[in-house]
């Protein structure tokens, strides 16, 4: 049907729903945007105001914040990027 979106890869179980717009995954697929937006502005704020970036990452690591860590880490990528010249 045109104007669907696909449900998920060929052979995906009927109970197990793939479908990002399903009503059962707006909880996930909501997280999920609100986290990457969370990660895009920590690494705006980087680039503003480095201090207060870094003050905002030691005060996640103390669990002083509401909020999740932040799912982007620069030194995860390094590492990534260490191991490839290698």
């Amino acid at each position: 049907m045109p104007g669907t979106p696909p449900s998920g890869p060929a052979g995906a179980s009927a109970e197990q729903s793939t479908d990002a717009f399903a009503p059962e995954n707006f909880s996930r697929v909501a997280l999920i945007q609100l986290m990457r937006l969370y990660d895009v502005q920590l690494a705006l704020l980087s680039c503003m105001d480095p201090d207060k970036a870094q003050e905002l990452v030691n005060m996640h690591e103390q669990g002083i914040t509401f909020m999740p860590d932040p799912i982007f880490a620069m030194e995860a990528e390094e590492e990534q990027d260490g191991n490839q010249a290698e």
